[in-house]
């Protein structure tokens, strides 16, 4: 009887000691399901200055966001993507889900990110694809410099090209379109969401060349070129930092 006390406490601790442990080190393993995404602004910016390439940043409602999973489906699961993506850019994934929680920490930088990007009035809705270069100007303390901006797009082919034209931008952008970021910094209160069609219109980057494209998030072709709903399906079109010759 008095081994068999001791076998069960045994048993009994053993099976405290490894929850303990599991639930310890549960945000050590957060990462993206997506091969190659980081998911840490801090480890981006490491891997953005080894590599000398801009970040792809997704905003994305991973478990909820319709147009998310269609875009995975569509772009970022595709081998040819992945292997573009391995030549030209730094991938971090900025997720914001509803039926799981992020580790706090990653949820606290992705909210950082989010509002820094506001402040040029972006990411009110998911998919949002930001393209940027990065500088450290302190500890966990960033520059973010935008070189574009897109949504959902059919193809890789056509997302890629969109992409290679944001990164013809390096070097050229002016301050206008450089933000801030703290990780040591209060976070805001969330915006109010303006609508499209009361929004101004933002000006190109200094120094380019062509026209502010406009583009409907469902892939329609009847709304380019303006600030209102769609033609085709009536939906609030997203600008899409690409300029045109």
């Amino acid at each position: 009887m008095k081994l068999f006390k001791i076998a069960f406490i045994t048993l009994f601790a053993l099976t405290m000691v490894t929850s303990l442990v599991a639930q310890g080190t549960s945000t050590e393993v957060y990462k993206s399901e997506k091969e190659g995404w980081l998911v840490d602004i801090d480890e981006a910016y490491a891997e953005a200055k080894r590599t000398k390439k801009p970040i792809l940043a997704n905003f994305t409602g991973s478990d909820w966001c319709g147009w998310c999973k269609k875009l995975d489906k569509d772009v970022f699961n595709k081998p040819e993507f992945q292997k573009w993506a391995e030549e030209n850019v730094v991938l971090l994934e900025l997720d914001f889900p509803r039926r799981f929680k992020l580790p706090q920490e990653n949820a606290m930088k992705n909210e950082r990110v989010k509002q820094s990007f506001q402040q040029l009035g972006l990411v009110r809705g998911f998919p949002t694809i930001l393209l940027f270069d990065i500088s450290e100007k302190g500890k966990q303390a960033y520059d973010f410099t935008l070189l574009g901006k897109t949504g959902y797009t059919k193809t890789v082919a056509k997302f890629t090209g969109d992409v290679e034209d944001m990164m013809k931008l390096r070097g050229e952008v002016s301050q206008d379109y450089v933000v801030s970021y703290d990780a040591n910094a209060p976070l805001a209160a969330a915006p109010q969401r303006k609508r499209t069609s009361q929004a101004k219109k933002p000006e190109p980057p200094q120094n380019a060349k062509g026209v502010w494209h406009y583009t409907c998030p469902k892939g329609c072709k009847g709304g380019a070129g303006a600030a209102e709903p769609c033609k085709s399906c009536k939906t609030e079109l997203t600008h899409n930092a690409v300029y045109h010759q």
